[in-house]
């Protein structure tokens, strides 16, 4: 190797180290230096906790539930109405709904009592305000020479707050639920005499 390809090897080597060591000096600074510290706050705290005498930790054990009692819904104070038809189907022609009876009592027994009578179409409204949840049983004065089915006159109303939507009632009749009010029509035929 001669003198000029020795002092260019030589050159070339100073400069690879050079590099070297600034590439080297470069990422220390960047990792020390302020700038790369990310914007807000740095808090650094020590964690000791202090001595709790017994009495504290039973205390705190016993301490009332009071924030996770569950909250009860309220069964009163609802509006509801029960309406229908009562009809004399004792000579009605099939498929038809019979004649209309008026001034049939229609009545409402169980957390709270209401009365009605069925008007000159044979219609009645029997109308709860403030009323209860729970069962009522809804019944139409047979008059005499009269029958019905069910033969007691009489069908069970179940009422209670809906589990699906929030402040609505339900009304169920022989299965059939309905929100807010339910519908009950009452078949009368007349008995046949011998």
């Amino acid at each position: 190797m001669n003198k000029k390809g020795f002092l260019n090897f030589y050159v070339i080597g100073i400069m690879v180290v050079v590099v070297t060591l600034s590439s080297l000096t470069y990422s220390f600074l960047k990792k020390n230096s302020s700038t790369e510290i990310p914007d807000g706050t740095i808090s650094v705290e020590k964690n000791e906790e202090l001595p709790v005498s017994k009495t504290e930790k039973t205390q705190e054990i016993n301490k009332p539930l009071q924030d996770t009692a569950p909250t009860i819904k309220d069964t009163s104070g609802y509006t509801f109405t029960i309406i229908g038809l009562v009809r004399d189907v004792t000579d009605a022609p099939a498929m038809t709904p019979g004649t209309p009876m008026a001034s049939i009592v229609i009545r409402a027994t169980g957390p709270k009592i209401v009365t009605t009578q069925t008007q000159s179409n044979g219609s009645y409204k029997l109308s709860f305000t403030n009323a209860p949840v729970g069962t009522y049983n809804v019944c139409v004065s047979i008059p005499s020479q009269y029958g019905t089915n069910p033969p007691s006159g009489c069908e069970v109303v179940i009422v209670r707050l809906s589990e699906k939507y929030d402040k609505t009632l339900e009304l169920t009749v022989n299965g059939n639920v309905a929100l807010h009010g339910t519908a009950i029509n009452f078949n009368l035929m007349r008995e046949q005499t011998r």
